[in-house]
């Protein structure tokens, strides 16, 4: 089953991104979920739209959340040329990086 990605459709940014991983994922993999256009499938996920539009989401079909730079990982380890990035956030001192430079970006868009 899909796993179901909540983006932040009205930030450009956002959009760009989904839009570029949405093309060079099999579209079996990934739902694509515009938080603020589709309003059943938010009130349908079990979190507030507000938590959802704080940083990304995916909700897999057995209910288990990713959020943020983990979130980001299960979208890069299916994408050829981006699964070392996935490789590298294994390692504690560079998901503390990704992390701590995703927080500064959400609070600067």
């Amino acid at each position: 089953m899909k796993k179901k990605v909540f983006y932040d459709g009205s930030c450009k940014l956002c959009r760009n991104e989904i839009q570029f991983y949405s093309k060079k994922i099999a579209k079996d993999k990934f739902e694509w979920i515009n938080i603020v256009k589709d309003k059943k499938e938010v009130k349908c996920s079990g979190v507030s739209k507000k938590e959802l539009l704080s940083k990304l989401h995916i909700i897999k079909s057995d209910g288990t959340i990713y959020t943020g730079i983990d979130a980001f990982r299960e979208i890069w380890k299916e994408i050829k040329f981006l699964k070392f990035l996935d490789f590298l956030l294994k390692f504690k001192l560079f998901h503390f990086i990704a992390s701590l430079a995703y927080k500064i970006w959400l609070r600067t868009r």
